[in-house]
């Protein structure tokens, strides 16, 4: 079953990959381009008053969900001593930087990690072999993430940010979730890392960190 609509950016290597992960999905279910930005999943309906309480539209088995369990092992099976290293030590920068600590932010930090890691691989100094298992196990979904126009608060509605963290003043997370994003924190990360670790023509963009930071990440599974 097609999944992917034809105008999809890479719809064949994302079906290749949907595939590769045993993902199911239910005939009637499509991802297409919205109108208005990114891309969105939609069901038809086989009849009229089909009930939704009996519709399975995705099962993605718990072995290729993305949660702090199945990144450590993506890490340990896919990755070389080097890119480990990478990756451990983007975790330590941003949970030291940080004011919060979730599991989402875990997954941020490991997808920042992986941003750099793929970012050293283009200058050919990996092997091939190296490059095709992080590409099936990481690159693909990175990739997602990095082409998906979702829009950025950081930069267009700090206003509506602020007014969320005026709701909410007892919210904890939310309030340091904001003003990590409010300040100037990301900008700080991702000069650090680009010191540690990139040339100049490789160097990250803070508007590729807080496209991970913003888009919502694969943590569940049935």
């Amino acid at each position: 079953m097609v999944l992917f609509a034809g105008e999809i950016k890479n719809k064949k290597e994302l079906e290749t990959w949907r595939e590769n992960l045993r993902i199911k999905v239910n005939p009637n279910l499509r991802i297409e381009n919205t109108k208005e930005r990114g891309m969105g999943v939609f069901y038809t309906p086989v009849l009229k008053n089909e009930s939704i309480e009996r519709i399975e539209l995705l099962r993605i088995p718990h072995t290729s969900s993305y949660n702090i369990y199945t990144l450590r092992t993506l890490v340990d099976e896919n990755l070389n001593t080097e890119d480990k290293a990478i990756v451990k030590r983007t975790l330590s920068i941003i949970f030291t930087r940080s004011r919060g600590s979730s599991e989402s932010l875990i997954l941020i930090a490991y997808f920042i990690g992986f941003l750099i890691v793929s970012k050293k691989r283009r200058t050919g100094n990996s092997n091939d072999a190296g490059d095709a298992r992080f590409k099936e196990a990481i690159g693909t979904y990175l990739s997602v993430l990095l082409d998906t126009t979702i829009g950025n608060l950081y930069g267009d509605h700090q206003d509506i940010l602020e007014d969320f963290l005026s709701a909410f003043p007892g919210n904890v997370v939310l309030k340091n979730s904001i003003v990590d994003i409010t300040s100037e924190l990301w900008d700080e990360v991702t000069d650090t890392l680009n010191e540690e670790f990139l040339e100049k023509d490789e160097a990250i963009k803070v508007e590729e960190v807080l496209q991970l930071y913003e888009t919502p990440l694969q943590e569940d599974a049935d």
